[in-house]
């Protein structure tokens, strides 16, 4: 299976997360983000700063910023922008972040990718045959583990729509309102992202 990146993103939780604030003199004024916007809403309720390379989606409890041209570069800024933001506002009562990283794995000849999972993830297919008296069935599949500070949620699912291909979903939490805390973690973005490289290539690339 080819196992390619597809997307990714870092979310900052906070209690009360001010939309209407990062407006696009402010992005600049900041030095957050100095591209410029090929889409721009700024609301007291909601906030999207698009450009070639970012998407910046603000609400009252959610900073989401992701990928929308993915290379090297762009991942290494992601959490610079981050942080820069975090920084710029320390009175915001944050709680949480999230790093979040998308695969797509893709069958190479004469593989079928939702067999790879069944064979992963099933060990009595009959079972599952029997219980739901039906031989046409997909699987997924989710793993929890811990890493240091972070809790981490991998979600395997099979695409039906394409009916060839599954998404590798892995979601990096803390939870912490220390902003020195918060900060150092959002600096593992690269690292989590070489990571979770790592792990869909080893649980099912080849």
């Amino acid at each position: 299976m080819e196992i390619t990146l597809n997307g990714a993103n870092i979310v900052v939780l906070a209690r009360s997360h001010n939309p209407a604030i990062p407006s696009k003199d402010w992005l600049e004024k900041k030095n957050i983000i100095i591209e410029e916007p090929i889409n721009f809403v700024n609301t007291p309720v909601f906030s999207l700063f698009e450009t070639k390379n970012f998407a910046l989606i603000v609400d009252q409890e959610r900073w989401q910023i992701a990928l929308k041209v993915i290379n090297q570069v762009n991942i290494e800024a992601v959490p610079d922008i981050t942080k820069k933001y975090v920084k710029a506002l320390p009175e915001t009562p944050y709680h949480a972040i999230g790093l979040n990283f998308q695969y797509i794995g893709k069958p190479t000849k004469g593989e079928n990718c939702f067999e790879i999972l069944k064979s992963i993830f099933v060990s009595d297919k009959q079972k599952i045959k029997t219980s739901i008296n039906s031989v046409d069935f997909n699987f997924g599949g989710i793993i929890y583990f811990d890493q240091g500070e972070f809790k981490i949620k991998i979600a395997i699912d099979p695409l039906l729509k394409t009916k060839k291909d599954v998404a590798i979903n892995f979601n990096y939490h803390l939870e912490s309102k220390e902003m020195k805390k918060i900060l150092s973690n959002l600096g593992k973005f690269k690292k989590s992202a070489k990571q979770s490289n790592d792990i869909a290539n080893k649980l099912l690339g080849g």
